[in-house]
C-alpha cells in the first residue's frame, strides 16, 4: 500500500529487486515469511509498471522445483507476459 504509491512518485530510471525466495511458505529456512511463488511475479510485475529498468538479485530458497515457478513467474512478469 505505501511502497508502489511512494516508488510511483519518485520516479526511478532504474529499480533493484533483491528477491528473496526462503521467503517462500514452507521454506526449511523457516524465515518467518509465507509468500506464494505468485507474490514474486506480481512485485515484478507492479514494479515494472513504474520503471522499466529493473535489475534483480535472486537470493535464498531451498525448494527446487518452487523456487523454479517463481524464478519464471518474475521473467515472464518482467517480459511482459
Amino acid at each position: 500500500e505505501l511502497g508502489l504509491p511512494a516508488l510511483r512518485q519518485f520516479a526511478p530510471d532504474l529499480v533493484f529487486l533483491s528477491l528473496g525466495f526462503d521467503g517462500m511458505a514452507g521454506d526449511p529456512t523457516e524465515s518467518g515469511l509465507v509468500c506464494s511463488e505468485a507474490f514474486y511475479a506480481q512485485v515484478a510485475a507492479e514494479c515494472r509498471g513504474v520503471c522499466g529498468r529493473i535489475v534483480c538479485s535472486l537470493q535464498g530458497g531451498y525448494q527446487g522445483d518452487r523456487v523454479e515457478a517463481a524464478v519464471t513467474g518474475v521473467l515472464e512478469a518482467l517480459a511482459g507476459e
